[in-house]
C-alpha cells in the first residue's frame, strides 16, 4: 500500500504542475501560428477540459484522444494496463462558505456574530488538488463507442450545423442575415455589429465557408459584447486570435477541412503577459464548449461525458417515474388541459418563486438587489422577499425544475420554459429580476420579470409568463390578493405596472399607511375582468379607486379608458407630478410625496374636465369654444349638483367664455331635452344647433352697441374667428368673447 503523501508533497506537486502551465503556454503561444494550430487539433478533442488541463495533459501525451479516471475506466470494463503512469491534472476543491444577505463572504470569526438566517451557504472553488487521469492507449478491454463522422464533400457542411449555429445567434437576441457584401464594397466574409446586435455573412461562398464564417462570428458574439469599441479596435488582434480560435475547435471537432485558418495575428497576441494569454485561451475555451455542446449530435469526448450522460439519462428516467407516480396519486382535479393540472400548476410556480428567491440572495443577486435598493425597493428582497432572480444561465431554472420531478413538457405548460430550434428547453426567464403574479387565493400563477436597465433597448423590459391554463393577464390583477389581509383599506391605487404598484406599497409602508394597496395590471391594458374585481374589492372594503397611471399620452389614454370601465361613486385620478410616474415620484422625491398624490387625488369628472378642456380642438373659434361647451356638459352631469357651478366656472375661465352666456346654451341644451316624448322633435342637427347658438350672441352683441352712445375704451377680440367678418375693435361696456 503506498504512503499517505503529505500536505507539502501535494504543495511541491502543485506548485510544479502550475510551472509546467507556463512552460506549456509559451511552448503553445509562439508567434509561429502553427504550434498554436497543432494544439487547438488536440484541444478540439477535449473541449469540456479547462484550458489549464489541455495543456496539462498535451505536454505529458499529445497523442491522448479519450480520458477518464482508474474507477471511470473500469465502469467501461476497461482496465488501466499495469505499468502505467497517470497523467496529471488539476482537479477543483469545493467547500460550502458562508456568505451574508448581500452575497459578501463572511470570515470563520465573523460568522458567530450572524442570526442563522442571516447566512447563505454556497459551494465554491477554494483551490485545486492533483489527481491522475489516464488515455484511452492505457487501457484494455471492452470497445468504446465512438460517435460517427460524416464524409463531407468539398465545400459541404454537415447537415443541420448552420441551423444550430443560427439558432445560438437568435438564443443571444441577435439576428442574422445573408448579404452580397462583395456587391457593397466589403472584403469580409462576414462581420458582427454590436449596435444593431446583428450578424451578416456574406454570399456566394460553400456551405463550408458559411459555417466557418458564423462560427467565427459567434466567437465575436460571446467573447467581446461587453468590450468597449475603443479597446476593441485596439487589441483587434486579441480578439480576432479568440474569434479565429473558436470558429477552428468547432470547425475541427464537426469535420470542416481547416487547412485554410491562419491565424494571422497570433504573433502579438502571445507576446502578451502569460497570465493575459492564459485568461484569454481560458475564453477561447469557454465558448467553444458552449458552441460544441449547443451543435454536436452526441459529446462523447471523455469516459467522464459517458459517465455522465447515463447518469444523466437515468435520473430522468426516474424523474419522469416519480412525477408520473405524483400525478397518479393526486386527486383527479376540476379543471386539466395541456397535460398540466391546476394543482401542478401552482407547485411548479412555487418551486421556481422560491428558486428565484435564492438566486436573489446569492452572489449572482448582487446587482439586482443594489438596482433595487436604487429604486427604494429594498423591502422587496427583505421580510418576505416577494423578489427573485432568474439568471443568465439558459437552463438554471429548468435544471432546478427537472431536479424535482417536473418534465419539459409540464415545464413548457406552466409557462416556465420554451422550446428552442433543436428540441432542448431553455428558461423563459434569464437575467431578469421576477415578481410573482397572485391569483385571488393568494396562490403563484405566474411571474413578470424585469430586464436591468442596461440591457439593449430591444429586449422588452418587461416578459410575462404566456398565457397558459392557470393563467391570464387579461383576468389577473398583481397585488390584489393582498387586499384580503388588510382591515382599514381605503384606497386601492391602480397603476401601469408591478414596479409602479410596489413603489406605491413601499412608499405607504415607509409611512405606515396600511389604508393604502398598490395593484397594477400585467403587461396589458385594463380589460373588463381586471375592473371587475378592483370594483368588488373596493366595495368590500368601501375604499376609494385611485389611478396613477404613466403622465405620458398612453398613460393618460390608459386613464380614461380606465375611467370608463371602473363605477364612478368612488373613482379618483391622481395628479402628475413633474412628468413622472409612481416608480420615479418615490425614487426621486420619496415616500412622503409619492403618498401626497395618493391622498390630492381627485374626483374622476375633474380629471375628465381638465384633460377635455386642455385637447378640445378649434378654441380659436366660436363654433369649436360652443362645441367645448356642449362637451362638458355630461361631464359635469357626473359630479354632485353642489359642484356644478364650481365646474363652469371652471369652463368659463379656461374658455374665456362669460358666464352666462355658457348659461343660455346650457338651457337651450336642457330644454331641449325636455321636449314631450310624445311630440314629434324637430330636425335639427348638431352644427345647426351650434350655428343658432353663435348668432344668438352676435345678435346679443350687436344689439348691445346699438344703444351705446359713447363708446368704451376698444377691446381685441379674437382674429381667427372667421364665421363673420373679422372686427379688430368693439366699442362696448361689456366684455363680449367670441
Amino acid at each position: 500500500m503506498a504512503a499517505k503523501r503529505s500536505t507539502a508533497d501535494r504543495d511541491a506537486e502543485l506548485e510544479a504542475l502550475t510551472q509546467q502551465i507556463a512552460d506549456g503556454v509559451a511552448q503553445v503561444a509562439v508567434d509561429d501560428a502553427g504550434e498554436w494550430k497543432k494544439f487547438l487539433d488536440f484541444a478540439q478533442g477535449f473541449h469540456t477540459y479547462s484550458f489549464r488541463n489541455q495543456i496539462l495533459v498535451y505536454l505529458q501525451n499529445p497523442n491522448a484522444s479519450l480520458l477518464a479516471g482508474y474507477r471511470d475506466w473500469q465502469s467501461r470494463d476497461r482496465q488501466v494496463m499495469k505499468g502505467e503512469k497517470g497523467l496529471r491534472i488539476l482537479a477543483p476543491v469545493m467547500r460550502k462558505l458562508p456568505f451574508d444577505k448581500d452575497g459578501n463572504p463572511i470570515s470563520k470569526d465573523d460568522l458567530k456574530n450572524y442570526p442563522k438566517n442571516d447566512v447563505k451557504w454556497h459551494r465554491r472553488m477554494v483551490g485545486a488538488r492533483p489527481t491522475s487521469t489516464f488515455d484511452v492507449s492505457q487501457t484494455e478491454g471492452a470497445d468504446i463507442p465512438m460517435p460517427p463522422r460524416p464524409t463531407l464533400l468539398e465545400g459541404e457542411a454537415p447537415e443541420h450545423l448552420w441551423d444550430r449555429l443560427a439558432g445560438i445567434v437568435t438564443e443571444h437576441d441577435f439576428t442574422l442575415s445573408r448579404r452580397d457584401l462583395a456587391a457593397e464594397g466589403n472584403p469580409a466574409n462576414g462581420y458582427t455589429n454590436f449596435t444593431d446586435r446583428q450578424i451578416v455573412v456574406r454570399t456566394g461562398v460553400s456551405d463550408a465557408q458559411a459555417a466557418k464564417t458564423l462560427a467565427h462570428e459567434i466567437g465575436h458574439m460571446l467573447l467581446h459584447g461587453d468590450v468597449d469599441t475603443d479597446d476593441l479596435f485596439a487589441h483587434r488582434g486579441t480578439r480576432e486570435v479568440e474569434a479565429e480560435s473558436v470558429a477552428y475547435m468547432v470547425s475541427a471537432k464537426h469535420g470542416l477541412d481547416t487547412s485554410d485558418y491562419t491565424f494571422r495575428y497570433v504573433a502579438g497576441w502571445s507576446n502578451q503577459d502569460p497570465d493575459a494569454v492564459i485568461a484569454s485561451a481560458d475564453r477561447i475555451m469557454k465558448a467553444s464548449r458552449q458552441v460544441l455542446d449547443r451543435t454536436l449530435d452526441q459529446n462523447i469526448d471523455s469516459a467522464e461525458n459517458q459517465e455522465r450522460a447515463t447518469k444523466n439519462l437515468q435520473r430522468a428516467q426516474q424523474q419522469e417515474r416519480a412525477a408520473q407516480s405524483l400525478q397518479d396519486r393526486a386527486p383527479q382535479p376540476q379543471q386539466q388541459t395541456q397535460g398540466i393540472s391546476a394543482e401542478r400548476h401552482t407547485q411548479m410556480q412555487q418551486a421556481a418563486h422560491q428558486h428565484y428567491q435564492q438566486n436573489m440572495q446569492s452572489e449572482e443577486g448582487t446587482g439586482p438587489r443594489n438596482y433595487l435598493d436604487g429604486r427604494k425597493l429594498g423591502a422587496l428582497v427583505a421580510g418576505a422577499a416577494v423578489a427573485g432572480y432568474a439568471t443568465k444561465e439558459w437552463t438554471d431554472l429548468v435544471d432546478h425544475l427537472h431536479e424535482n420531478g417536473f418534465t419539459d413538457e409540464e415545464i413548457m405548460a406552466a409557462g416556465l420554459g420554451v422550446e428552442t430550434k433543436y428540441g432542448t428547453v431553455v428558461d423563459r426567464f434569464r437575467e431578469r429580476i421576477t415578481l410573482p403574479i397572485h391569483d385571488e387565493a393568494g396562490d403563484i400563477v405566474g411571474f413578470i420579470g424585469r430586464a436591468p436597465d442596461q440591457r439593449d433597448e430591444r429586449a422588452p423590459k418587461y416578459l410575462n409568463t404566456p398565457a397558459v391554463d392557470g393563467f391570464n393577464k387579461s383576468e389577473i390583477v398583481y397585488g390584489l390578493h393582498q387586499a384580503a389581509d388588510r382591515e382599514n383599506l381605503n384606497r386601492i391605487v391602480v397603476t401601469e405596472g408591478p414596479f409602479d404598484a410596489e413603489s406605491i406599497n413601499a412608499a405607504a409602508l415607509h409611512q405606515d399607511r396600511a389604508d393604502v394597496l398598490g395593484v397594477a395590471t400585467a403587461g396589458t391594458a385594463l380589460t373588463e375582468t381586471h375592473a371587475e374585481k378592483i370594483a368588488a374589492i373596493a366595495q368590500e372594503h368601501n375604499a376609494d379607486i385611485v389611478l396613477n397611471f404613466d403622465p405620458d399620452d398612453a398613460g393618460q389614454a390608459a386613464t380614461q379608458r380606465a375611467v370608463a370601465l371602473l363605477p364612478h361613486d368612488r373613482l379618483k385620478v391622481a395628479p402628475a407630478v413633474g412628468g413622472q410616474d409612481p416608480a420615479e415620484i418615490h425614487q426621486n422625491l420619496g415616500s412622503g410625496p409619492l403618498m401626497a398624490t395618493v391622498d390630492v387625488a381627485r374626483p374622476h369628472y375633474q380629471w375628465e374636465l381638465d384633460r377635455h378642456l386642455n385637447t378640445a380642438p378649434h378654441l380659436e373659434t366660436i363654433p369649436g369654444r360652443a362645441q367645448a361647451i356642449a362637451d362638458a356638459q355630461p361631464i359635469i352631469a357626473q359630479a354632485p349638483d353642489l359642484e356644478h357651478d364650481s365646474l363652469w366656472h371652471t369652463v368659463s375661465d379656461q374658455l374665456n367664455v362669460p358666464l352666462e352666456d355658457i348659461d343660455s346654451q346650457v338651457h337651450f341644451s336642457q330644454s331641449r331635452d325636455l321636449v314631450d316624448s310624445n311630440q314629434e322633435p324637430a330636425s335639427v342637427t348638431p352644427a345647426e344647433h351650434l350655428r343658432s347658438t353663435v348668432d344668438d350672441i352676435h345678435v346679443q352683441a350687436d344689439q348691445l352697441l346699438a344703444d351705446r352712445d359713447v363708446g368704451p375704451p376698444p377691446l381685441l377680440t379674437r382674429e381667427a374667428d372667421t364665421d363673420h367678418p373679422v372686427t379688430t375693435e368693439i366699442d362696448t361696456e361689456r366684455q363680449i368673447t367670441h
